[in-house]
């Protein structure tokens, strides 16, 4: 009867969803030619009526000029993003992309970072961790100047770059770290949080030309929207094997830290999403406008920044 109601809700607002087995089916009754959305979603997971409407909204794209998408799907985990769902994947025909499928929330992280606290000892110190964490995630109290240079190689190679660069000054709370420990919680980063990357497309506001330190508003916070710093304790140890090689004993406290991609992730998916709209064809601009003004058609890109 909950289900029911919830599928009626959903209808109010637009969308047609029904269960088969663990899969929700979700699509726009107003597009019927559109492929439906499917949610793999285990029993006891809530529906979120926002991510629902994000991917039914991106299932039912079409392009004026003949591009449509062919399927949508999501998994557990998916859950509302700035422009589409999270954990959602769609897929288009050859001759249409659609920038904002990626959007804004671009690689997000997921840490487990151990302690040598059990709950006592925690709690003798909770109140001044909590101050200090809300001071340094919300109220801008950390001390954390950077160096270009340092920024430009995170941007280059990653943690390893940037931990490489950043050893030779360090400024602020750096110059008080541990960097023997640093260079330990590099091992812990998959890949040691090191990829290929390039320099031209961060943005101007982190590797200015004009200065030499910049103080970056992003860069030790968690970000906004559904990031987090959790306070855990251990009750069971489910997988002794990982949990030895990563130090985790039963009854230890422990910090789960879901961090966002911050300006950074802003600034990438906006750049694409504007190359997409310089590149639309003129001719489409009133027709796309009454149809779908998030998809479009490009042809094939080979300029550089």
């Amino acid at each position: 009867m909950q289900q029911e109601r919830i599928f009626k809700a959903l209808a109010r607002e637009g969308l047609h969803v029904e269960k088969r087995d663990l899969v929700y089916r979700v699509r726009q009754p107003d597009v019927p030619d559109a492929p439906v959305a499917e949610v793999l979603l285990p029993e006891g997971f809530a529906l979120e009526k926002k991510a629902l409407a994000q991917l039914a909204g991106f299932a039912s794209a079409r392009h004026p000029g003949g591009g449509r998408v062919c399927a949508a799907f999501a998994t557990p985990d998916f859950h509302p993003g700035t422009l589409v769902p999270v954990g959602a994947v769609v897929a288009t025909t050859l001759d249409m992309v659609i920038p904002q499928a990626i959007g804004t929330d671009i690689q997000c992280g997921m840490r487990l970072h151990v302690s040598e606290l059990d709950v006592d000892r925690f709690a003798a110190g909770k109140e001044r961790l909590i101050a200090l964490l809300k001071g340094d995630l919300l109220l801008g109290t950390r001390d954390l100047p950077m160096r270009v240079r340092a920024l430009e190689a995170l941007f280059r190679a990653g943690c390893v770059g940037w931990a490489e660069r950043a050893a030779e000054e360090p400024l602020g709370c750096l110059a008080r770290s541990d960097w023997r420990q640093i260079e330990r919680e590099l091992e812990r980063i998959y890949g040691l949080g090191s990829a290929d990357g390039d320099p031209r497309w961060a943005p101007d506001s982190l590797l200015p030309r004009d200065r030499d330190v910049v103080r970056d508003a992003g860069i030790g916070t968690v970000g906004g929207g559904n990031h987090f710093v959790e306070i855990q304790v251990v009750d069971e140890i489910l997988d002794r094997r990982n949990a030895h090689a990563w130090g985790v004993r039963k009854g230890m406290v422990s910090i789960m830290i879901h961090s966002g991609s911050r300006l950074v992730g802003v600034h990438v998916g906006n750049t694409w999403m504007a190359r997409a709209r310089e590149r639309w064809p003129a001719a489409w601009r009133i027709r796309a406008r009454a149809s779908i003004p998030c998809t479009a058609r490009m042809p094939p890109c080979t300029s550089r920044p």
